[in-house]
């Protein structure tokens, strides 16, 4: 077969397979096909010891993915390269694969979707503990009417604290103010005092006064009269007191 090709300056015949052809027109791979070059290299595919169509550096021979340069091995025959492949020993599996449970993975999650799936969770652990949904709600409704009661009592016991501790306060203030001498202990004239002021209302005015004359003078005093442990005021006091 002979080919005929211009160079720009003069037409120059090939013979294939010649061995008569000499100089320029010479066979480049005697036995081959000089016009097949599918990597562009200058070097006929018969004599090219290697043919590169992508350029990554692998014969095509061997090249699984000749005509892209990022592969060039399958290794689990999944038609994925291996630089593409998640999953290269894996032939079940490949980066596509991937890609579909990222997009799942990353779907949003609604709030309600999580909260059934928490309360789904609590039903099954109530239930595996041999409590049921129907026995649950009861117990929470007595559960937290319990709760109700303790915190009205504690609030009744600390109204009663608060009620005893302004009663105390009260009760000592008005011992404080019976101590007339202000010694800190209550003298007889002082409790008789106290008495009748107390039954002052109860009794008749002629019995007050028979009262107040008697015990005065049983304890050496006539009324109004001062002594060491009542002084003038406090004498003004009881006149007050005792009308």
């Amino acid at each position: 077969m002979i080919y005929t090709k211009y160079d720009g300056w003069n037409w120059n015949t090939t013979t294939v397979d010649s061995t008569g052809d000499v100089g320029e027109n010479a066979d480049i791979c005697p036995g081959g096909d000089d016009l097949v070059d599918a990597d562009n290299d200058g070097l006929p595919d018969y004599c090219d010891l290697l043919v590169d169509s992508d350029g990554d550096g692998y014969d095509d021979a061997i090249d699984a993915f000749p005509n892209d340069i990022t592969e060039w091995i399958d290794s689990d025959g999944d038609g994925v390269g291996n630089n593409a492949d998640a999953y290269p020993a894996d032939p079940d599996k490949s980066q596509g694969d991937q890609n579909q449970n990222s997009a799942e993975n990353t779907k949003p999650v609604s709030g309600d979707s999580e909260q059934t799936e928490e309360s789904a969770s609590w039903v099954e652990l109530l239930e595996s503990g041999g409590l049921s949904q129907d026995m649950f709600l009861p117990i929470v409704g007595i559960v937290v009417l319990l709760l109700f009661m303790k915190i009205g009592l504690s609030s009744k016991k600390i109204n009663n604290l608060k009620q005893e501790l302004q009663e105390l306060s009260e009760s000592k203030a008005a011992w404080e103010r019976l101590d007339l001498d202000e010694d800190g202990e209550l003298s007889d004239l002082e409790l008789e005092a106290y008495k009748l002021i107390r039954d002052k209302g109860k009794q008749p005015d002629a019995v007050v006064e028979a009262i107040e004359s008697t015990e005065l003078r049983d304890e050496g005093y006539t009324p109004h009269q001062t002594n060491e442990f009542v002084d003038d005021t406090t004498s003004d006091w009881l006149r007050d007191e005792l009308g």
